[in-house]
């Protein structure tokens, strides 16, 4: 990206709302996958953990997107994300207060 068109639409992202940090990592996330660094098909038969060190690579996404990625994005049925908050909690309200989720 040019230097005047990365201003520009950043600057579109925060006029719909994105902070200026998000809005960097949207633009660094189209980059790589402009230029073919990160290539999103190939994700398709990728094992989750290539998929997920591919994805925490990117500025902005954790093991927690990779694995929503993973689930909502790649329709992977079998991932259980174990950093969930709302997993973690179900855990603790069936299980007792102190309840963790391992792996």
């Amino acid at each position: 990206l040019f230097p005047y068109t990365t201003l520009f639409r950043s600057e579109a992202l925060r006029a719909a709302g994105l902070s200026s940090a998000k809005a960097r990592y949207i633009l660094e996330l189209a980059q790589r996958v402009s230029d073919g660094r990160l290539n999103l098909e190939a994700m398709q038969e990728a094992p989750d953990a290539d998929v997920i060190a591919a994805l925490v690579d990117l500025p902005g996404i954790g093991q927690w997107t990779a694995e929503m990625f993973l689930i909502f994005g790649l329709r992977r049925p079998d991932v259980l994300s174990l950093g969930d908050a709302g997993l973690q909690r179900a855990a603790r309200l069936l299980f007792r207060d102190d309840a963790e989720l391992e792996h």
